[in-house]
C-alpha cells in the first residue's frame, strides 16, 4: 500500500471540499474565479448536491434595488429566517447608504461591520458641521469639530484661549471670532489664521443664498482642500473622499428649492435620520459589509449588491490585469461566504459619488452559466463586458422621485407606528403629516425613510 499517495491524494481531496456551500453556490464561484490566469485549476465539491439557483436581479435603479433587497429580506422572515442568518455585501463603503435608508423604513435593525454607519463616518460628519455652521455660526459644537479640519494650525491652547475669552464676557464662540482682535494672548499668526477661517465661513454664509446644497458643498470642499485632506495615496482615503461624493448625492435631493431653503432642508433630513437610526440593536440584527471584510465568514442568506461595471469590478482594476484577478478573488470570497442562497444584484442606472452612472452588467455574472440562475430583469439586449473592454451606454434621462412627487397636500396616509394622518407641506424630500391622534400631533418625516403609505 502506497501510504504516502493516498495521504496526498485524501489531502487534495479535504482542501477542495467545501463543507459551507451547496454544490451550486460552489459552481458559480468555480465559473467565475476559473477566469484567473494565476491560479491552479481545482474545482470544488460538497455533500451538499444541488441547490437554489442564483438569483440574479437588475433593477431599475440604486433605490429600486435596495427596495428589491429589503423586500425579500423581509419575505424571508416570514418565512422564519432570521436577520442575524442574513448579509448585505458591497464593494465600496459609500455604496450602504441607500441601503441603510431603506431598511431603516422597514424597521429593519442593522449593524455595520469593519465600519461605522453612513452619517456616522467622520468626514461626512466633518462635511455637515461645515454646514451647521454656515446656516446657524452659534452651533458652538459643530464649530468646534471644525476649526481645525483640515488642520489651520489652531491647537488646543488656541481653542481654550477662545473659549476662555467667550465665557468671561458671555460671548458665543462665534462672536469671538469675529474680533480675535481684542484677544492679547494671541500672536499675530494665530489671529490671521482664525481670520482667514472666518472670513471663508463669511463667504460661504452669503453663498448658501445663492446656490443650492449640493454646490455649497462643492465650494466649502475646493476652499478647504478636503479632497486632498482625505486622499492620502491610500485606498482608505479613496474610500473616505467617495462617502463624501455620496453625501453630495443625498444633497442633490434637494436642488430643486429656493438656495437657503435647500440647505435647511437638506440639513433637517439628516437630522431625521439619525433620529430613526436608534433602532433597538436587540441579539437579531442584519449584517453589512464591504467584501474586504467577510473573508473568513459565512452566512445562510448572502445578498451582494452593485455588481456592475466601474463598481465591481471597481473602475480602478479595469485595466489592470493583478487589479481585475483581484477584484474576481474578491467575487470569489464573496460568492463562497453564502451557505443556503445568494443573490447578485445590479442596477441599470444609479447615483453614486454624485454623478449618475449607467454602468453594464459585472463581467463577473456573464461569467455564470445560465442553468445556474435565475434571472430578474436581466435581458438579452445587456452587453456582455469582455476582461479590458470599457463599453460607454448612451446616458438616458433619469427621474428622480421627491416627497412633492409621491405625496399631495391633503393626502391621506398611514405610519407604522402612530397611525393615520393627512400631509400639510411637502418640500423636497421632506413631508410633514398632521396626525389623527392627538398624541403624536404634527410631525416631519424624510419621506424615502419613513414607513409612510397613501391611503386611498
Amino acid at each position: 500500500m502506497d501510504f504516502e499517495k493516498d495521504y496526498s491524494e485524501a489531502k487534495f481531496i479535504k482542501l477542495e471540499q467545501n463543507y459551507r456551500s451547496t454544490q451550486t453556490i460552489l459552481d458559480v464561484a468555480d465559473s467565475i474565479i476559473e477566469k484567473n490566469k494565476q491560479r491552479k485549476s481545482k474545482k470544488m465539491w460538497t455533500e451538499q448536491k444541488g441547490g437554489d439557483k442564483i438569483q440574479v436581479w437588475h433593477a431599475d435603479s440604486e433605490y429600486h434595488e435596495a427596495e428589491k433587497v429589503a423586500n425579500e429580506i423581509d419575505n424571508l422572515r416570514r418565512n422564519g429566517v432570521i436577520l442575524k442568518d442574513i448579509v448585505i455585501l458591497y464593494r465600496t463603503n459609500a455604496q450602504s447608504r441607500i441601503i441603510e435608508e431603506v431598511l431603516l423604513r422597514y424597521g429593519f435593525p442593522y449593524k455595520v461591520i469593519g465600519g461605522v454607519k453612513f452619517y456616522a463616518r467622520k468626514e461626512v460628519k466633518d462635511i455637515l458641521a461645515y454646514l451647521r455652521v454656515i446656516l446657524n455660526p452659534n452651533d458652538t459644537n459643530s464649530l468646534l469639530r471644525i476649526i481645525n479640519v483640515p488642520s489651520r494650525k489652531i491647537g488646543q491652547t488656541t481653542i481654550h484661549k477662545l473659549q476662555a475669552f467667550a465665557v468671561g464676557r458671555s460671548l458665543t464662540l462665534a462672536e469671538v471670532l469675529k474680533h480675535v482682535e481684542m484677544i492679547s494672548e494671541l500672536n499675530d499668526g494665530t489671529k490671521n489664521r482664525l481670520t482667514n477661517f472666518w472670513n471663508k465661513l463669511s463667504k460661504w454664509q452669503s453663498e448658501c443664498k445663492e446656490v443650492a446644497v449640493s454646490d455649497l458643498i462643492k465650494k466649502v470642499l475646493r476652499d478647504i482642500n478636503y479632497k486632498e485632506f482625505l486622499l492620502d495615496g491610500t485606498e482608505e482615503g479613496e474610500m473616505r473622499y467617495e462617502n463624501i461624493k455620496e453625501l453630495i448625492s443625498v444633497a442633490t435631493k434637494y436642488d430643486g428649492l429656493e438656495p437657503d431653503i435647500s440647505l435647511t432642508s437638506f440639513l433637517e433630513e439628516v437630522a431625521l435620520v439619525a433620529d430613526t437610526d436608534n433602532i433597538d440593536q436587540n441579539e437579531d440584527v442584519l449584517t453589512m459589509m464591504t467584501l474586504h471584510s467577510v473573508k473568513g465568514l459565512e452566512y445562510p442568506y448572502v445578498f451582494i449588491v452593485g455588481c456592475e461595471e466601474n463598481i465591481f469590478p471597481h473602475s480602478r482594476a479595469l485595466f489592470e490585469q493583478r487589479e481585475l484577478e483581484e477584484e474576481r478573488r474578491l467575487m470569489y470570497v464573496g460568492v463562497t461566504r453564502a451557505m443556503k442562497r445568494l443573490y447578485l444584484v445590479a442596477a441599470k442606472q444609479r447615483m453614486l459619488y454624485g454623478d449618475f452612472q449607467r454602468n453594464s452588467i459585472s463581467r463577473f455574472i456573464h461569467d455564470i452559466p445560465k442553468h445556474l440562475t435565475n434571472c430578474v430583469g436581466l435581458t438579452e439586449s445587456v452587453p456582455v463586458v469582455k476582461d479590458f473592454e470599457f463599453n460607454q451606454i448612451p446616458e438616458k434621462p433619469v427621474v428622480r422621485i421627491t416627497a412633492e412627487q409621491k405625496f399631495k397636500d391633503g393626502d391621506k396616509i398611514k405610519h407604522t407606528t402612530f397611525g393615520d394622518g393627512i400631509v400639510v407641506e411637502r418640500r423636497g424630500d421632506l413631508v410633514t403629516v398632521a396626525f389623527n391622534n392627538p398624541l403624536y400631533g404634527i410631525k416631519m418625516f424624510a419621506a424615502n425613510i419613513a414607513p409612510l403609505e397613501k391611503v386611498e
